[in-house]
């Protein structure tokens, strides 16, 4: 049979280059013909192995490695002459080599000794099937008229991501673990394909009712799905890894809807706004960005309460970047709201929705690093909070013609000094030692502003008024603080 087979190649080889020389695929066809062959030949041999047992079981196997050896030759110039996506001579003898590994695996090695065997079949047919779905779709998007190869490339992430997910659901009976390995994998390959591809459009742009947006609509979908599976395999009696690997996936659908959601900002805002100027577009990215992090932020906080302290705390990874888009419009002077209202405005609004979703991460439980997490949250709240009243103030005096452009900077201690006054209040109403702190240390930069800076730079009437709002929240604030002082003082000695 193998003589059988190596003239049949032989022949094969002859005939495509002195009859078929004329076609322009005639290499291409050449392997084809090969793997098709010795597909046909792993069938015939595999059977006279499991027929003759024993070793020979094994050694029916040999004509597979010289199909997968044509296979890999045939990855390089992927192309047919038949256009229709998937029936083609090219993608079909790859198909008959991946149902004939697959059945193999399935019919033919049943008992222990062989199941490492049939499990490294069936993973081999799934990194064919990975490979040539890519080649086939990318092919068949330069062929079609509207689709480019970035589509191609695009479409071949969501299929790798449906592909995982049928692998991981199938990977769920018992024994069959390494297939839910192989899903999870080929799942987090769809994310790197898609990643790769970017930007996210490459030419033409319809907001949402994309290609490029759904296939990443169907990556985050597929991950959400294996979370359900992962996690109900672990509530109905399977391993207790698969509860964590649920809880992962889980997290991966939010922050791939998340990532999904950014750059579809980003490309809206490059359409809507092609001449405003790359500040423009990053004032407008930075705000979208602080609205779409903060939410996944909390919704995989909502997610992770009852799936512990770990991730928990990974819910604090969307809010990192919200933050970073907070200090990116800060340190770019990208804060260019267009409405002239004070505070009611797409900068200052979405900037607060970022403060406040970190002020309700701090209430989380994060086990033993919560005495240092919560803290830093609320303190990084405050942070935020003072800086955007920064920003804010001086941008609304400028746009009053009214009045001087130098009431911004006394608005700002002002603000400062009402933002310390409330922390000063929280921390004593809630108990929080780091807000009453903050706000302390706050009121220490805000009266430092005012001597330093706003005596130098303020008319008379406005220096006046900046001391004596200063002042009276202060003179508040030692009376909120004297008041509540003696109320905790009084629960610690009950406590004592």
């Amino acid at each position: 049979l193998v003589l059988l087979g190596a003239a049949l190649s032989l022949e094969s080889a002859l005939a495509w280059e002195f009859n078929g020389a004329h076609l322009p695929l005639w290499p291409r066809h050449r392997v084809e013909t090969l793997v098709a062959l010795w597909s046909v030949m792993t069938l015939v041999t595999a059977w006279m192995g499991r027929r003759a047992g024993g070793g020979w079981r094994w050694a029916g196997f040999a004509p597979v490695v010289v199909a997968l050896v044509a296979a890999q030759m045939g990855f390089y110039r992927w192309d047919a002459a038949f256009a229709p996506l998937f029936l083609n001579e090219a993608f079909l003898p790859y198909l008959l080599l991946m149902g004939v590994l697959m059945a193999a695996a399935r019919t033919r090695f049943k008992d222990a000794d062989t199941a490492a065997l049939a499990t490294a079949l069936e993973c081999a047919a799934a990194v064919l099937l990975a490979v040539t779905t890519r080649l086939e779709f990318v092919r068949w998007a330069e062929v079609m008229e509207g689709l480019t190869k970035h589509d191609g490339a695009m479409l071949a992430g969501a299929v790798w991501a449906a592909e995982g997910l049928a692998l991981t659901a199938l990977g769920m009976r018992p024994g069959r673990a390494h297939r839910a390995v192989a899903g999870l994998l080929l799942l987090s390959l769809a994310v790197g394909g898609l990643f790769t591809e970017l930007p996210l459009h490459a030419d033409a742009f319809r907001p949402l009712a994309n290609l490029s947006f759904l296939c990443w609509a169907v990556l985050a979908v597929c991950w959400g799905v294996a979370a359900r599976l992962l996690r109900r395999s672990a509530e109905t009696g399977g391993p207790a890894s698969n509860a964590q690997a649920g809880n992962a996936a889980a997290f991966a659908c939010l922050m791939l809807c998340g990532f999904a959601l950014h750059f579809e900002a980003d490309a809206l805002w490059r359409h809507v706004l092609p001449q405003a100027g790359v500040r423009a577009h990053n004032a407008r990215l930075y705000a979208s960005m602080l609205v779409i992090w903060p939410v996944v932020a909390l919704l995989a906080a909502r997610g992770a309460r009852d799936c512990g302290v770990v991730w928990r705390g990974a819910a604090l990874a969307p809010a990192a970047i919200g933050v970073l888009a907070a200090l990116g419009m800060l340190i770019d002077r990208a804060y260019l709201p267009a409405s002239s209202w004070l505070f009611l405005n797409d900068a200052f609004l979405p900037w607060m929705g970022l403060v406040g979703a970190l002020c309700l991460l701090a209430r989380a439980d994060y086990g033993n690093a919560g005495k240092a997490a919560a803290p830093t949250l609320r303190l990084g709240a405050a942070f935020l909070a003072a800086s955007a009243l920064a920003l804010e103030m001086p941008r609304w005096a400028g746009t009053l013609t009214s009045l001087d452009s130098r009431v911004g900077i006394s608005l700002v201690s002002a603000a400062w000094a009402v933002e310390a006054f409330a922390l000063i209040w929280l921390g004593l109403r809630f108990r929080q030692v780091s807000l009453r702190a903050g706000g302390m240390v706050l009121f220490a930069v805000t009266m430092g502003k005012v001597i330093l800076f706003d005596t130098a730079t303020l008319l008379q009437y406005q220096r006046v008024l900046s001391w004596m709002a200063c002042g009276m929240l202060l003179v508040v604030a030692g009376w909120v603080y004297h008041l509540f002082s003696a109320r905790l003082l009084e629960e610690e000695k009950r406590a004592e």
